[in-house]
Formats: structure tokens, sequence, C-alpha cells
């Protein structure tokens, strides 16, 4: 009875270790940053001269890779017809809170900048001592040094946490 209930609770305690062990706030040098948060949800923001974009959702770990799946917020967008209809349409919200917009507001958005998923963020990235690496498609990690933009300096393309 002694050995089941220690097999039980090491199942259950290695996904709260691995939990643990990689939440934190991440930033790579080319502008991105990715919060990965004990309650298995993340916050990805980018950001780059005037332009940035952000994405949230909830992340799962196998082995040392990190799996994220984007959920988007979504704001209902009421359309009005000239014989007072009302149409109802979801769309992309700009900010993290879901609400109502009219179809002036909606335009507004359209010419900001910025906004959810507007710059692409991994599907997955593998973790390793405090470091999240990228997958190429071959499946290997992604760590030679990338040139920065309008620089011969060479960056390091991985995630780092912060301290």
């Amino acid at each position: 009875m002694k050995i089941f209930l220690i097999i039980i609770f090491s199942i259950i305690a290695f996904p709260l270790n691995a939990q643990s062990r990689v939440s934190g706030i991440y930033y790579q040098s080319f502008g991105s940053e990715l919060e990965v948060n004990q309650d298995f949800t993340f916050m990805y923001k980018w950001r780059f001269d005037l332009s940035s974009s952000w994405t949230k959702g909830k992340w799962k770990i196998n082995n040392d890779t990190i799996y994220f799946t984007k959920i988007p917020v979504l704001d209902t967008l009421k359309y009005k017809h000239a014989k007072s209809l009302v149409t109802d349409s979801l769309v992309l919200s700009l900010d993290e809170n879901a609400e109502s917009i009219t179809t002036e507001e909606y335009i507004s958005y359209q010419l900001t900048s910025g906004g959810q998923n507007r710059h692409s963020m991994p599907n997955k990235l593998f973790y390793r001592n405090g470091r999240l690496y990228s997958i190429d498609e071959k499946g290997k990690l992604i760590k030679k040094k990338v040139e920065g933009f309008g620089t011969k300096k060479r960056f390091v393309p991985w995630y780092i946490i912060k301290q």
C-alpha cells in the first residue's frame, strides 16, 4: 500500500514540479516577452518600434517541450442597418477585455499599430536550463546567433528568464 501511495504522489508531483520550474517571465532580444504562469496560462507580447502585438492562452508541457494554445479574446461588434436591424459579429479584441463595440470603435481599432495576434508567436518551445528555445521544422533547437536589424551585432535567439 505504501508503494502504491508513493507512486501516486510521484505522478501527481511531477507536473507540479514542471509547472513551477518553467513558470516566469522570459524575454528575447527581438522584442518578445512571454509570461508563463503557474495556472497554465500565458501572455505573449511583442513590440518593435511603433508596432505591437499580444496573445493570451493556455500551455501544457510534455517532457521538456511547452505547447501553447492561443485563446482569442473576442468583442461583439454590433452592425446597425438602415431599418434599425442590429447584427452581431465576433471580432478580435484590441484589449484584454471582451466587450460590446460599435462599428466606429472597430474602424478606429484597425487604424492602430497594435493589437491581438498581429505578430505570430511560437506554437512550442523547448525548456532547458532556464531558457526557452524555438524548434525548427526538423525538430532541432535553434541555437545559432542571429544578426540584428540594421546592425552587424549578433544576438541569441532563445528566451531568457527575467531576474
